[in-house]
């Protein structure tokens, strides 16, 4: 799976109906943290053209991560967990206010790893790599098991 984001893509002066309709043509997947799009009267129209258009659409309810709905649950939980992680160094990374060369060199990586870690590009990191830079930022990973 290729991850890609959408200023890589479209400009800040692309509108919504734009964006929306374009990865429903390119058959992209779209992954937002705005919980409320599925409320907003804008999203509910798009995703009804697209759905008619393209096939179902599927809203992931608020609080359920979308790898669930498209990796077997595995895979999904592995990549919950680098995603979690993965947000975390790049919340250490902004919090640092240091450069990417300077905040190379907590962890010990190349700038080219930062870049990486705040376009938030998971395929690029192994869970264990994952634990490991974040135990070099000084901050402490821990895992919680549940039945």
């Amino acid at each position: 799976m290729r991850v890609e984001q959408h200023d890589d893509h479209f400009g800040p002066e692309t509108t919504d109906e734009e964006w929306i309709g374009e990865i429903g043509r390119r058959g992209w997947i779209a992954v937002t943290r705005d919980a409320r799009i599925r409320y907003l009267p804008l999203a509910l129209s798009v995703l009804k053209v697209m759905g008619d258009e393209h096939g179902p659409c599927h809203v992931t309810p608020a609080g359920r991560s979308v790898f669930y709905d498209l990796f077997p649950k595995a895979e999904a939980d592995d990549l919950v967990m680098r995603s979690t992680l993965l947000m975390g160094l790049e919340h250490w990374l902004k919090q640092s206010g240091l450069t990417q060369t300077q905040a190379a060199k907590a962890p010990g990586i190349t700038q080219a790893r930062v870049s990486d870690i705040k376009r938030g590009k998971i395929g690029q990191f192994s869970l264990d790599m994952l634990v490991r830079l974040a135990s070099r930022a000084g901050l402490k990973p821990k895992v919680k098991l549940a039945a």
